[in-house]
């Protein structure tokens, strides 16, 4: 595939920081795509980084250049921990809005069967869409994540926008999401019926205030069996994300964000992360350091993954089984004493299906409850036996 039509080499000018000489910087661990033909052939990496200059489709004030001018903050950063080589393919080319989204997906595609995950840097999030298919490639189904203080799905099915694309998403690659979730969301910007849309799907919409603070590390837990991460940089408190170009008064911390990128890049199957909807103020560069501060983290992640499962047979872990006696069930949960990262088996026609939790649903069960996690997935699972107080 000659994807390199659909690439713009990026112009390497970055900021230097004190301290930091251009060959232990983050640009000098890092590989330019330069727009020769046999760039591909000749080189190998383990992790793609590419900009989107794409805001057609976008309901608020972005600006294309975005991807350009959070790389210039980007790459005077010192190089990432591990020896991981990094690529910059540089910016997706296009004429119309159907152009680059035909363009990104075949990018994705072609990374994705080379085994290389790729960042996505820029753009409206509307370009979600093109960046999930390639989940039809897949043999499984694969999880999506959606940071937003917003729910960005129209009930009525008729918009399509970087406000309105999951029902869009649901419709078009439905048949292989496992699961979607929307992380960060706050409730007074979320009608009824949005929330019916996803209610009705069982996929999850999880609140700001579920995931703040001393609580981010829920958000390992959706993030470790996914996909596909789709962050819009909106949900960061102080951000211009509200009609009339308001900001927004609550939201993630930007510690919290890099943390959560952090788990990103440490996830062992995720393919895929866009950082979409970043703001551009001329007079106040605050957002483009942020940005570049999370995709530095999601970088430094992608060094630490643990090789856990699915890439590890289940049964080497800790199984840990509780009997609940009011529903007549048996949990069974997996640990890794290593990591602390937990799992649970949830019932279904073929045995069992594992699915990340947390060390507290483990607790929910040693108090005789029902994990929420175990009912939603119970729920979805086709054919499942019905379970039943006693």
């Amino acid at each position: 595939m000659e994807i390199v039509h659909y690439l713009e080499p990026l112009k390497k000018t970055w900021v230097a920081f004190p301290g930091i000489s251009k060959e232990a910087s983050l640009g000098g661990q890092t590989i330019f795509f330069n727009g020769e033909s046999e760039w591909f052939e000749n080189n190998e990496f383990d992790v793609a980084i590419i900009g989107i200059p794409e805001v057609r489709n976008s309901t608020r004030a972005l600006l294309p250049e975005v991807p350009a001018h959070v790389r210039t903050w980007l790459y005077g950063m010192r190089s990432v921990s591990s020896g991981l080589t990094i690529a910059d393919l540089g910016d997706i080319k296009g004429n119309g809005l159907k152009d680059r989204y035909y363009a990104l997906s075949e990018v994705i595609n072609y990374l994705y069967l080379k085994g290389v995950p790729v960042f996505l840097i820029g753009g409206s999030q509307d370009l979600t869409l093109p960046a999930s298919r390639f989940l039809d490639k897949k043999e499984e189904d694969g999880n999506i994540v959606i940071v937003d203080a917003f729910l960005d799905v129209d009930p009525q099915r008729l918009d399509f926008s970087s406000s309105a694309y999951i029902h869009k998403l649901t419709e078009e690659t439905g048949n292989k999401i496992g699961d979607l979730s929307v992380l960060g969301t706050q409730l007074y910007y979320c009608s009824k019926e949005q929330e019916d849309f996803m209610d009705k799907l069982h996929f999850p919409v999880v609140r700001l205030k579920d995931l703040r603070a001393d609580r981010i590390d829920y958000f390992e837990v959706f993030i470790r069996n996914a996909s596909l991460l789709s962050f819009d940089f909106g949900a960061l408190k102080g951000q211009p994300s509200l009609p009339r170009g308001g900001k927004m008064p609550n939201g993630f911390s930007e510690a919290e964000a890099c943390r959560m990128l952090w788990y990103a890049g440490a996830s062992d199957v995720l393919k895929v992360a866009g950082l979409f909807d970043i703001s551009l103020d001329k007079e106040d560069e605050m957002s483009l350091v942020t940005a570049a501060q999370m995709v530095w983290h999601f970088l430094e992640g992608c060094g630490a993954k643990e090789g856990d499962y699915p890439l590890k047979p289940i049964e080497e872990y800790e199984l840990k089984a509780i009997y609940l006696e009011e529903y007549d069930e048996t949990l069974k949960f997996y640990h890794n004493p290593g990591n602390d990262r937990w799992w649970i088996n949830v019932p279904d026609t073929k045995g069992g299906k594992i699915v990340p939790c947390h060390a507290d649903d483990y607790k929910l069960a040693l108090n005789k409850e029902l994990p929420q996690i175990w009912w939603r997935h119970f729920i979805r699972i086709a054919g499942n036996h019905e379970i039943t107080k006693q």
